[in-house]
């Protein structure tokens, strides 16, 4: 619901404004500071957070022409040391702005997009250029960027990993096993509610309901519904144990060939 809430909200992003517009569907000791950091941070969504609210945003759309673009100049120059907003734009057509936001985004994603980057006087979350990292670089971003969704997946890991090793992280990991098994039924209800929902969504804007649309679907309304307070992986784990669960009772016809339809058999 929050993340969803920040995706649609004007900039710059007002928390007030915002719990105002969740009054009443937000638990009384929810507080976005216990948003997984890879989701939410500083007040704005992270290109992870924005792809499980919206995995088509236009802004993910523009990271990945942005990323592409270097890739290419770089096939064409492999010396090159600096791409600027203002080539991307006219490469690709895009707005020199969204270029340059699409530049900042892509460096939440990890520094090995630049070694160096210039700023944008009065937009704090744009760059205008960038100086790449040397030619010789054995861990060489742009060479093997294989698409949007694999760079997003692989950051949302790595920084996992580094979480789990931090002694914060696992004190509050610590505080969150209370009452776990409370925790799991009504997280196990949730992500049954998510594929019923799924289900009906995807007959309604589909046209159809199958094993390529419903898991992910589910999952994204699993997540916006939990606030950001679940795991990705959790969240997947949940979704396929609720498929599995509802079509051995018989709730769901959820066969696994991609050419054949869900549906919904017993609410």
């Amino acid at each position: 619901m929050w993340l969803a809430e920040v995706a649609r909200a004007p900039a710059p992003f007002s928390p007030r404004e915002a719990r105002l517009a969740l009054e009443g569907r937000l638990t009384s000791n929810f507080s976005p500071e216990d948003i997984d950091a890879r989701l939410y941070a500083h007040r704005r969504l992270t290109p992870v957070g924005l792809w499980h609210v919206d995995p088509h945003h236009p802004q993910l759309e523009a990271i990945d022409t942005s990323i592409r673009s270097i890739r290419e100049r770089i096939r064409r120059e492999p010396r090159v040391k600096n791409v600027t907003a203002a080539d991307i734009a006219s490469d690709t057509g895009m707005n020199e702005q969204r270029v340059g936001e699409a530049l900042f985004a892509a460096g939440e994603l990890g520094r090995r997009f630049y070694i160096q980057a210039d700023g944008v006087i009065g937009n704090p979350v744009a760059y205008s250029r960038l100086v790449l990292p040397d030619d010789d670089s054995s861990e060489d971003e742009y060479l093997k960027y294989r698409g949007i969704d694999d760079l997003l997946e692989r950051f949302y890991v790595q920084r996992g990993e580094a979480l789990w090793g931090t002694v914060a992280y696992a004190e509050k990991l610590a505080n969150e096993q209370q009452s776990t098994t409370t925790r799991e039924a009504e997280q196990a209800d949730a992500a049954a509610r998510s594929v019923y929902a799924a289900i009906e969504n995807s007959i309604e804007h589909d046209g159809r309901a199958h094993s390529g649309n419903v898991p992910q679907a589910a999952e994204t309304i699993f997540l916006n519904d939990s606030g950001g307070t679940v795991e990705i992986a959790h969240a997947r784990h949940l979704i396929l144990t609720a498929i599995a669960s509802l079509s051995q009772a018989g709730k769901i016809d959820a066969p696994p060939e991609r050419f054949k339809d869900w549906r919904i058999a017993h609410p």
